[in-house]
């Protein structure tokens, strides 16, 4: 946790499945877990890892959600 924040990150080795996924992809990817961090007031990064592979970080408030204003 970062001063009243939940920092969430993923990452991955950037090597190559040889085999598909069971069932396929079946979700929205990047742009769903962007509308669901955006919904709760966070804010989400995700590209290429200095290490190589793969990072997707997600920063979200803690507690109870604010009105948000338009």
């Amino acid at each position: 946790m970062h001063s009243g924040r939940l920092v969430l990150r993923v990452t991955d080795d950037g090597r190559t499945r040889t085999d598909p996924a069971p069932g396929g992809s079946g979700g929205f990817g990047l742009v769903g877990m962007a509308g669901a961090v955006d919904a709760l007031g966070g804010h989400l990064e995700a590209g290429p890892a200095a290490e190589g592979g793969w990072r997707v970080q997600a920063s979200l408030p803690l507690g109870r959600p604010s009105a948000r204003s338009s």
